[in-house]
C-alpha cells in the first residue's frame, strides 16, 4: 500500500488524488474557521454595546447635573455665574407734595387787604378775594379785622385772637379758629391773630406799630402750607 493509501486508511477518507500546495483533510474541516470565530464575534459585539450604553448614560448624567446648560435659543438657564446680567424694574420717579404744616412764607405786610394764599403774601386793591382785611376808622381811630368774605355783605368766622404765650403752631391756630373763630376783631398794637385762607392754609398775624406813612398797621405774618390736609 502506498503512502497515500496508508494515510487514507488511517483517516477513513475515501477520497484520493494528488493535491498541489496546501491541503486540508476532510476529516479535520470541522476544526477549521475562516475569519473570526463566532464566540469572539459575540464577545466583541457585547463589549461595544456595553461601551455605548455607558457613554450614553454619562451624557445624560452631565445634562441633568449641569445647572448652567443652555436652552435651545442659546441663553443660559442658570442664575449664579451666568453671562446675562440681572435686570431690575425701573423705579418710578417720586412725586413731591408740600409737607403738611411746612412754613410757606414769613415776612412783614401792611394790614389792609391781605392775600395770604399768595407767595409772598400780597396786598389787594379791595377786600374782594382777600383772606382777611382791615377797615380803618380814622375819625374814631379804630381798626377792625375781618375774616374772608362769605358772600354778599357777609363774612366767615375765619379769624380768632391768640392770647397764649409765645407763637402758636399751625394745629393750635386751626383749633382756635374752629372753636373761637369770629367774623371781626378789633385791632390794636401788639394784637395777635390766627386766620385761615380759602385754600386751607393758616396764618399767624403779629401786629406791630401803626405806620403813618402807609396809614395802616404793619404785621409780621407766618403762613403754613396746607399740604395734604
Amino acid at each position: 500500500m502506498g503512502e497515500h493509501e496508508e494515510h487514507r486508511a488511517a483517516t477513513h477518507n475515501s477520497m484520493s488524488g494528488e493535491v498541489s500546495g496546501h491541503s486540508v483533510q476532510a476529516g479535520s474541516v470541522r476544526n477549521l474557521y475562516i475569519g473570526t470565530p463566532p464566540r469572539r464575534r459575540a464577545l466583541r459585539a457585547a463589549l461595544w454595546i456595553t461601551v455605548l450604553a455607558l457613554a450614553a448614560a454619562a451624557a445624560v448624567t452631565l445634562v441633568v447635573l449641569d445647572p448652567f446648560s443652555t436652552t435651545p435659543s442659546g441663553t443660559s438657564t442658570g442664575t449664579a455665574g451666568s453671562s446675562g446680567a440681572p435686570t431690575t424694574e425701573p423705579t418710578p420717579p417720586a412725586t413731591s407734595t408740600p409737607a403738611a404744616d411746612a412754613v410757606r412764607w414769613t415776612g412783614t405786610v401792611n394790614l389792609t387787604y391781605l392775600d395770604l394764599d399768595a407767595k409772598p403774601a400780597g396786598v389787594l386793591s379791595s377786600n374782594t378775594g382777600a383772606s382777611a382785611w382791615v377797615n380803618y376808622d380814622h375819625v374814631r381811630e379804630e381798626a377792625t379785622l375781618y375774616g374772608s368774605g362769605g358772600g354778599f355783605l357777609t363774612t366767615d368766622p375765619t379769624v380768632a385772637r391768640w392770647d397764649g404765650p409765645g407763637e402758636p403752631g399751625p394745629d393750635e391756630c386751626r383749633e382756635l379758629i374752629a372753636t373761637q373763630g369770629v367774623e371781626t376783631l378789633p385791632v390794636t398794637e401788639e394784637s395777635r391773630f390766627c386766620a385761615s385762607t380759602a385754600k386751607g392754609r393758616v396764618a399767624f398775624l403779629d401786629v406791630l406799630a401803626f405806620d403813618p406813612d402807609s396809614d395802616a398797621y404793619k404785621a409780621r405774618v407766618k403762613i403754613w402750607d396746607a399740604g395734604s390736609r
